[in-house]
């Protein structure tokens, strides 16, 4: 209940509503997160290298957001920690 709905993503706001309504306990909401999340993490890293680079600047451009080296750098350390900490 202390999950402000605006601040998640409306990726996973169904997955809180889900959980603030009480039909599942926060164990299951947060497996549920981390569920999703890793689904997508996978999707993205399954995409060609373009195509990472293009949700990465769509999301510099959305967001405001000036990263050092830009997507192309993003691509890099996305697919360093696929490899590193979810072992893709």
């Amino acid at each position: 209940m202390d999950i402000n709905p605006l601040l998640l993503s409306l990726r996973w706001r169904p997955i809180l509503d889900q959980a603030q309504g009480g039909v599942v306990t926060i164990t299951i909401f947060k497996s549920r997160m981390a569920q999703a999340i890793l689904k997508e993490q996978k999707s993205i890293y399954s995409l060609e290298d373009s195509g990472i680079e293009k949700i990465f600047l769509n999301y510099n451009i959305k967001n405001n957001r000036r990263v050092n080296g830009g997507p192309p750098r993003c691509v890099k350390k996305f697919k360093e920690y696929c490899k590193s900490i979810l072992k893709l």
